[in-house]
């Protein structure tokens, strides 16, 4: 059988063949050293490895010289990239590293064939198996083998099923520990509840929406079980202005909230540069007036371009503490979210985009202060609105996919003791490069100092989480090699 060069997930193209490998046995190690004046030798403050070199050569055979030299640009096609990529060598398939080639691939040429050297550079020395995804039971503790010759460093992800003042998860002499434990006959005081959790799977507990601004209601809302989209637009030549659907939502139990947060999480993306847009969470009082408003607009029926707005008061009286475009085109076609808080006399705003795996990136936020108190009428309502504009096309990707509001509580001391995950809180900890992240954004605040990210030694490991309220909880991970 022939061996085979596997790179970027392609194989090598039927034209080559291969020759020599040069693999190093280790790459080289540089001791980390400090000279000390009138001091023999140095201090040795331990040591790390370079940059690993696997040199391939490679043989190209070709019907002519001009084939060879198409075939040579084919190469390059295959070979040149801007980041490393997976490098899987035949004599072991089950491994990869991670590799980006150094320099241009000069060919020597003799005839119909062609000889040279290829350098690819692993600017992290190790090898990887693929990605193992182990499944955690609440009460069972795992057992995880690692079967490489390195420690490897997995990645946490987990639900929590209840409320809870700490949580911890163990491997070994290694924990990660968050919030703090509850003496017993204490009053845990939240900081804050879930007065809206809508996951857009229906629309039958709203109803239908009053007035939006510098619009009219009109047309209507579905659910295709996971997400909330219009119907349809009329955008006849007799259209003028914005119009488009508007339901409204009522907090639990009929609830107001002095100090709130509100979340939505939405697509927005156009099919075409003509496509005039918007989308608007309005905040409502128990009349169900406007006390502010967060939303998209695509204004423009000539470019692809996105205003963000968020709105303390109502339209008119109200401020926009947030009325531009933040950054050019950034914002235009994305999934991501807006949120808005009010909390004393501060109002803060946030969006950002989501990534596939949950994780929240490219966040930008500001703030505004209500110095003399204009805009503090309690929430009790949500409104969600979609708009077109007279007979231009709306966008083709305009969903609404979470809705979410919380109610903030009163702390009556500061050293009470509240929640540090709440029901439905997700975790991520990426103990490969120290991240952590609750519920898509990152979460160092309530992490113990003693606390250790795990890390999964040669041979077998054990985890365990404590209390035992999770769901949906995996540990993955990918063995190393040097």
């Amino acid at each position: 059988m022939a061996r085979k060069l596997i790179y970027n997930g392609v194989e090598q193209p039927s034209f080559i063949r291969l020759g020599k490998i040069n693999n190093q046995t280790h790459p080289p190690i540089s001791l980390i050293t400090t000279e000390i004046p009138g001091r023999a030798g140095s201090y040795l403050h331990g040591s790390k490895y370079g940059d690993r070199v696997i040199q391939v050569a490679l043989i190209l055979v070709a019907d002519s010289l001009s084939d060879l030299e198409k075939k040579r640009t084919e190469l390059n096609l295959w070979l040149i990239h801007d980041e490393p990529k997976k490098l899987v060598l035949p004599e072991s398939s089950d491994k990869y590293y991670l590799a980006k080639v150094s320099d241009l691939i000069e060919i020597e040429k003799l005839l119909n064939t062609g000889r040279g050297t290829v350098n690819f550079i692993c600017t992290d020395p190790f090898a990887y198996g693929e990605e193992q995804v182990i499944q955690i039971a609440p009460d069972i503790p795992v057992v995880i083998e690692n079967k490489g010759d390195e420690t490897a460093y997995p990645v946490v992800q987990l639900d929590l099923t209840e409320d809870t003042t700490e949580f911890g998860i163990v491997s070994g002499d290694e924990f990660m520990y968050f919030g703090q434990p509850t003496p017993v006959g204490t009053v845990i005081t939240p900081k804050r509840s879930l007065v809206i959790d809508e996951d857009c799977s229906s629309i039958s507990d709203w109803t239908t929406g009053g007035t939006v601004d510098g619009g009219t209601v009109q047309g209507n809302f579905k659910s295709d079980g996971s997400k909330i989209l219009v119907e349809k637009y009329d955008t006849t030549e007799s259209q003028v202005g914005w119009h488009g659907p508007a339901i409204v939502k009522t907090l639990d139990s009929n609830q107001t909230a002095k100090d709130f947060v509100a979340e939505i999480t939405l697509t927005f993306k156009p099919n075409d540069i003509k496509n005039v847009q918007r989308l608007e969470l309005y905040l409502l009082d128990i009349n169900g007036a406007s006390i502010g408003k967060i939303a998209l607009v695509d204004g423009w029926s000539s470019s692809n371009r996105t205003k963000v707005e968020a709105r303390a008061g109502a339209l008119g009286a109200g401020y926009y503490f947030v009325n531009t475009e933040v950054g050019t085109n950034y914002y235009s076609s994305f999934y991501g979210y807006l949120k808005v808080e009010r909390k004393g006399k501060y109002w803060r705003f946030w969006i950002g985009k989501i990534a596939s795996d949950g994780h929240y990136w490219g966040r930008w936020s500001t703030w505004y202060y209500d110095k003399y108190e204009l805009y503090t009428k309690e929430l009790a309502r949500i409104q969600i609105h979609m708009g077109a504009h007279g007979k231009y096309q709306p966008r083709s990707q305009s969903y609404i996919h979470r809705i979410r509001v919380w109610k903030h509580h009163e702390q009556p001391n500061d050293d009470d003791i509240s929640y540090v995950f709440e029901k439905g809180d997700q975790l991520k900890i990426d103990c490969s490069n120290g991240d952590i992240f609750k519920n898509g954004l990152p979460f160092f605040n309530e992490l113990n100092p003693s606390s250790d990210f795990l890390s999964l030694n040669k041979g077998t490991n054990v985890i365990a989480v404590q209390p035992p309220i999770i769901e949906n909880g995996t540990i993955a991970f990918r063995e190393r090699w040097l």
